[in-house]
């Protein structure tokens, strides 16, 4: 459709509003991580032959293991109720837990295209292979918004958590923190675009309809993360919700994509919640991208950060993004 020079301005300064907008947006989020590595405890007075580990216990994928012992921890250091909750936090407003574990029910009146509850505000970043309880391990705790006020508790309840629940598996370890430091994300001006090679460092869990994307698909991600984005602003620091950021779908559907390495891969975790094995398939891979524009490439570097997909929480969508 041929677009008159006053439409087609009209445009351009509505679109150049809107970068605006996503661009300031952007830059008010706050985010804070902290360092964390885990070495093994040695006893003292092992006796001839013995370790002083215990016997070992089978091989975990090392978020799911932090996402549980960080539960127990924090029921452990914050729970408001004597005996502790054994189900559902009694005050999640109130709770350290129920404010960092518990999903929420959506604030009345966001648009949130059908989803019912606010993702928690936190991720995990954790290698993806698998992890023999009881030995070294190096990861980060990411928290987002509000949450990063709440980082001391994080630490007591991490250390706590890994203190009791591995001396259940007989796999004593000890967890030694690291610095937490602060950020924002990064000035668009700062951000050039061009071509960059995605890589999907732990699988990415892409849903549409209830089910699992077996493609990759640049549209679905910057959705989901445009949505996350938006959360993490509203839900969980105060802003305001941001009007809808429709050009980045636009330039997203422009991007081309060079090559891809991608593959489904099929896992499962157990929730003690649900007291079940929940079976899970996502991407794991590869994808060189051309003609990626400075805000979907700022939009990519803030998945960096808090994660694409469904279960940041848990270790899943970590991605690094480099030029090529």
């Amino acid at each position: 459709m041929n677009m008159s020079p006053q439409l087609r301005a009209d445009c351009d300064t509505e679109r150049s509003i809107d970068r605006i907008a996503f661009r300031t947006y952007l830059s008010r989020l706050r985010w804070t991580a902290g360092s964390f590595e885990v070495v093994p405890v040695v006893r003292e007075h092992a006796g001839p032959g013995e370790s002083g580990q215990g016997s070992a216990a089978r091989p975990i994928r090392p978020g799911f293991l932090i996402h549980s012992l960080f539960g127990i921890g924090l029921r452990s250091v914050a729970c408001l109720e004597n005996p502790r909750c054994r189900e559902a936090c009694i005050h999640p407003k109130g709770c350290v837990y129920g404010r960092l574990l518990e999903t929420h029910p959506a604030q009345s009146g966001l648009p949130l295209a059908g989803v019912e509850r606010a993702p928690v505000p936190f991720a995990i970043d954790a290698p993806w292979s698998m992890y023999e309880p009881g030995g070294p391990l190096r990861f980060r705790m990411v928290l987002l918004g509000d949450a990063g006020a709440l980082r001391d508790t994080v630490t007591e309840a991490l250390i706590a958590g890994f203190v009791d629940g591995m001396d259940e598996s007989r796999c004593p370890v000890s967890l030694v923190p690291g610095a937490w430091r602060d950020g924002r994300l990064g000035a668009a001006a700062e951000t050039s675009g061009g071509a960059f090679r995605m890589v999907l460092t732990s699988p990415l869990r892409l849903v549409r309809r209830k089910k699992e994307l077996a493609e990759f698909d640049l549209g679905a991600v910057v959705r989901d993360l445009g949505f996350r984005l938006a959360v993490w602003g509203c839900h969980h620091q105060g802003l305001e919700w941001p009007a809808p950021w429709r050009f980045l779908q636009d330039e997203a559907a422009a991007v081309r994509v060079t090559a891809a390495q991608v593959r489904q891969v099929s896992f499962h975790r157990y929730s003690g919640r649900q007291e079940r094995v929940i079976p899970m398939k996502s991407l794991l891979g590869t994808v060189d991208l051309e003609g990626v524009s400075p805000d979907l490439t700022l939009l990519l570097h803030a998945g960096e950060v808090c994660g694409l997909g469904k279960g940041p929480s848990i270790g899943l969508g970590r991605i690094t993004l480099g030029e090529l």
